[in-house]
């Protein structure tokens, strides 16, 4: 499923280097966006396929490819946002295209990072690894919210693997680190707010809403996802949300005392007009500011006692599916 193009074998690799990825940029088609990405997403799938190391080098050709083909992207995105009644065709051409974008790039970045767990000590991209690990969370974002577009269910080991990340973030004690994920961002993120605009997100994807409203509530999370935070210890005043990160399931509603060591919760500092997550309530209304929670519980841990769920990279490893 990591494949949506067929790869021209022994076609000549674009992404060998730098000086050569950018050449091969500038010599894409300007005319026509969807060919020209078309062709970023082969070259993406033959990245993806190469045997080779995963050197820093290679690391900074994805990044490239990834930051300059952005824009082309988004050209994608609001042509099919914008465009509801297209036919069946062309409305799954230019899906599988925006969706195949998306899944690539966020391959190659989580092969990397799970390169860096298994031998964090003799790897060099240790200084570029909360910059790619937010990369990732957010594409694996982009890729859960396509899915809802179609009305799809998303994956348990999808959702396993972006818990992971979050742990791998925690572990480290970056989470909460601030910075842009791209160069032309409007705001800087953090792997803690990319991980929280994911899960606010997860309860709308039950296929009440349209791809515009959808888009429309994830552009608010993405502005207002820094005013929430994750707990490790759960509150019945504040909380009403919480995720448990040892299962492939997103957001889900409080019913009674959670507890356990794979739990966060999360709590708002309050939303400009907050944001209602009911099943089937309606976006274009935001009801009163409402306390919810998003995080996972490391399971909940008491007040004073030692915080058991940050995880070792064994037991990231261990857990990606």
């Amino acid at each position: 499923m990591f494949g949506f193009f067929k790869r021209k074998k022994g076609a000549e690799d674009p992404l060998s280097d730098l000086s050569t990825v950018s050449r091969w940029m500038d010599n894409l088609p300007v005319g026509d966006i969807y060919s020209a990405q078309e062709k970023v997403v082969q070259s993406l799938i033959q990245f993806n396929h190469a045997k080779q190391p995963m050197s820093k080098d290679r690391l900074a050709v994805l990044m490239h490819l990834d930051e300059q083909a952005r824009d082309m992207q988004y050209t994608l995105c609001q042509q099919y946002l914008r465009n509801p009644r297209m036919s069946k065709a062309i409305e799954s051409r230019l899906w599988t295209a925006i969706h195949a974008f998306y899944w690539e790039v966020t391959r190659g970045y989580h092969a990397f990072l799970m390169d860096f767990v298994a031998n964090p000590g003799g790897s060099r991209i240790q200084a570029l690894v909360p910059l790619i690990t937010a990369r990732a969370m957010r594409g694996f974002g982009d890729i859960f919210k396509w899915r809802y577009f179609r009305y799809e269910r998303v994956e348990e080991r999808l959702w396993l693997r972006q818990h992971n990340l979050y742990r791998i973030a925690e572990f480290d004690g970056f989470q909460a680190s601030k910075f842009k994920v791209y160069r032309n961002d409007a705001q800087v993120s953090s792997c803690e707010a990319e991980y929280l605009r994911t899960l606010l997100l997860s309860p709308l994807g039950n296929g009440s809403l349209t791809p515009r409203q959808l888009e429309m509530v994830d552009r608010w999370l993405e502005k207002w996802s820094h005013l929430s935070s994750l707990d490790t210890v759960f509150d019945p005043q504040r909380h009403t949300l919480y995720v448990d990160t040892a299962q492939g399931l997103g957001l889900r509603r409080v019913r009674t005392s959670v507890g356990t060591l794979a739990m966060r919760a999360s709590s708002s500092a309050g939303s400009p007009g907050g944001l209602n997550l009911d099943r089937g309530a309606s976006p274009t209304r935001p009801r009163t500011a409402r306390r919810c929670a998003g995080r996972p519980y490391g399971r909940s841990i008491r007040p004073g006692c030692p915080d058991r769920s940050r995880v070792s990279p064994a037991a990231a490893r261990s857990a990606a599916p």
